[in-house]
């Protein structure tokens, strides 16, 4: 049960960062049309394999059977963190 609602609850974050924190959502909010001049912090947060980012946390990730969800939900409170906190810059 307890299981079920960490699930719900990493993939309606996930949902969440992907809709307001995606290449678009930066190119809109920064009023550019490309990506060549994005901050690097910005860019790890997107596709570093070292650390919490679009590309480590997926959403197979989160419904497999053995998944640490608790350890899945605070990557993406961080991430979601992360982003606001560099978006507020712009």
């Amino acid at each position: 049960m307890m299981k079920n609602f960490l699930v719900i609850q990493c993939e309606t974050l996930l949902n969440n960062i992907l809709r307001h924190y995606s290449n678009t959502a930066y190119m809109k909010k920064a009023k550019i049309n490309n990506l060549d001049t994005v901050p690097e912090v910005i860019w790890d947060l997107w596709y570093s394999p070292f650390s919490a980012s679009f590309v480590t946390i997926k959403r197979s990730d989160i419904k497999a059977s053995n998944a640490d969800t608790v350890q899945i939900l605070k990557k993406l409170i961080w991430l979601k963190y992360s982003f606001f906190k560099e978006f507020s810059k712009l």
